[in-house]
């Protein structure tokens, strides 16, 4: 009996290893960086006015960002909406990786209460923003590289 029973435990152990074999194959793509994806919808005739606003503010937000190692680079992209739902600006902002966005908020926080000033002026062109565009969404995405 006792063999009978080293036999079936060796047997299921065997096919463990086995099956952990095909788990361990290699990937077809490397890890690549993160980036925060946001989709923004400006409102009608209000587009360049937005990216006014960006030039001013955003943009030297995230060049301070990039000059302290905060971010790696960031984009902003113009499609024309497919559908009065959809976005029209899309804004990325890339980073190292998952951990590079550990207390990010707070880092970002200072960096913009020193370029653009305290929570209060900060609140009011938040309002002011919201009056040319909407927030559709945002998305955090990893970039695949394929091997």
């Amino acid at each position: 009996m006792r063999t009978k029973e080293l036999l079936v435990t060796a047997s299921l152990l065997l096919s463990l290893c086995l099956s952990g074999i095909g788990l361990s194959q290699e990937l077809p793509y490397k890890e690549g960086t993160v980036w925060q994806v946001t989709f923004v919808k400006t409102k009608e005739g209000l587009g360049l006015d937005y990216l006014r606003n960006l030039q001013a503010g955003w943009k030297r937000v995230m060049e301070e960002a990039k000059n302290q190692g905060l971010i790696l680079s960031y984009r902003v992209f113009s499609s024309e909406a497919a559908n009065r739902a959809d976005w029209d600006l899309m804004l990325m902002v890339e980073s190292k990786n998952l951990a590079a966005l550990d207390g990010i908020e707070t880092k970002f926080l200072a960096l913009e209460s020193k370029i653009m000033g305290p929570e209060n002026e900060l609140r009011q062109k938040s309002i002011a923003r919201n009056e040319i565009r909407e927030i559709l969404g945002t998305k955090l995405a990893r970039e695949l590289i394929l091997k």
